[in-house]
């Protein structure tokens, strides 16, 4: 059903939409009155805070997290080999890079969340990217109080609904865990 055969992907009526971030603009609108405006806020200009995160992510946040995260735990799980020391480093310096503008630059002490004071879905994107990286085995919050403060506030506001959506991986790095005992 999706053009580009990948997921997600939405047909709502007679209308078909794939891309999150296409998907989830595009609910706010069709059910503004069912959905809380801190979500993704009517008012144009936070409206258009939560929007620069959203473009500004596919490159900066997702790219290094999804990176670094299928090749030091994909990867391996299917060849049943270590990955190449090298690259995982180059990796890992690209990822520390986008934990450092995630803090400088979208995490300031003075606000709570990424677009303001309230949540919005650009901390849910946020949030779901660095979580992956814990499968693989990286702690995005190590020696970064302010990212921790933040990733806590977020897990805290959307909870229970936060850990089901993140049961599977949970129940993996657990086992991860104990498997290295």
């Amino acid at each position: 059903m999706n053009r580009f055969q990948k997921v997600p992907f939405i047909h709502h009526g007679d209308f078909k939409l794939a891309e999150s971030v296409a998907i989830v603009s595009y609910l706010a609108r069709e059910y503004r009155d069912l959905i809380p405006d801190k979500w993704y806020p009517a008012e144009s200009k936070a409206q258009a805070r939560v929007d620069e995160y959203l473009a500004w992510q596919h490159v900066n946040t997702r790219q290094p997290c999804a990176t670094y995260f299928f090749y030091k735990y994909i990867i391996p799980a299917m060849t049943k080999s270590p990955p190449d020391e090298t690259e995982l480093a180059k990796l890992e310096s690209n990822l520390v890079t986008c934990l450092d503008q995630l803090e400088e630059l979208w995490l300031s002490p003075e606000l709570k969340y990424i677009a303001g004071d309230s949540i919005s879905v650009a901390d849910i994107f946020a949030a779901s990217e660095l979580e992956q990286t814990r499968l693989a085995a990286y702690d995005v919050t190590k020696d970064r109080p302010i990212l921790k403060a933040w990733l806590e506030r977020v897990r805290e506001e959307c909870n229970p609904v936060y850990s089901e959506a993140h049961a599977v991986l949970n129940r993996l790095v657990a086992k991860n865990s104990q498997s290295k005992l």
